[in-house]
Parts: C-alpha cells; sequence; structure tokens
C-alpha cells in the first residue's frame, strides 16, 4: 500500500471518529489488530450496543463508490473479526452492529455517508 493510500485512509478513519463522536457513540478503539485476521477500523458503544464500524476512503469513484468495495467476503470477514474482539475482551454482548462509514474526496471536500446497522448480528 503507497504512502499516499495510508495517509487517506488515516484521515478517513479520523474524520470517521470526529463524525461518529458528534452523533452520540462513545469510542472505545481504534485500529485494533487481531494478528492473522485483520484490523477493526472503530469500536465504539451507543447506548447498549456495541457497534464495530468499518471506514472506507476514496479520493476517486474509478474503482467503484466506498460501498461497493465491502464485499460479501470483507462482510463475512467482519462479522467474525466482531465476534474475536468480544471473546478476546470477554464480553458478552447478544446482539451488536456493523456500520459503515464512507468517507468521499468531491472537489477538494469530504464527503461522510453513515450506514447504520450495515450487518446487523446476534
Amino acid at each position: 500500500m503507497t504512502y499516499a493510500r495510508k495517509s487517506l485512509g488515516r484521515l478517513g478513519e479520523e474524520l470517521a471518529v470526529s463524525f461518529l463522536k458528534k452523533k452520540g457513540y462513545k469510542i472505545l478503539e481504534t485500529n485494533f489488530v487481531i494478528k492473522g485476521f485483520g484490523e477493526i477500523d472503530i469500536i465504539c458503544k451507543k447506548k447498549d450496543k456495541i457497534v464495530f464500524v468499518e471506514v472506507r476512503t476514496k479520493s476517486s469513484l474509478r474503482y467503484g463508490t466506498p460501498e461497493e468495495s465491502i464485499t460479501p467476503k470483507k462482510q463475512q470477514k467482519l462479522i467474525n473479526l466482531a465476534h474475536l474482539y468480544l471473546n478476546i475482551k470477554k464480553w458478552h454482548y447478544k446482539k451488536f452492529a456493523i456500520d459503515g462509514v464512507f468517507v468521499e474526496k468531491k472537489d477538494g471536500e469530504y464527503e461522510i455517508r453513515h450506514l447504520e446497522n450495515m450487518l446487523e448480528c446476534d
């Protein structure tokens, strides 16, 4: 991954954290890595629900929208990572959600879209 792409991804995650805080989410962790399995971009809580957030940032639509980059395979990986995280933390939440925050650069500005309950799990 190039430096420019990593920088864009980090910026998107910072914008997403700020956006979620303004919407009343309590940020618990960011960039939580489970070796050999992957990374969870943002883990937060809203009311009594744990929410795992996948952030996708794009500066061009050449390869599709940020939403289109979350394939069924990626969705399953996110579900598996969420279950692993809950097991690691020994948290016994019966329900959790996976949200998507999509950041797109348009005309020098960043547009943020939030898809709540993109994947609702139990």
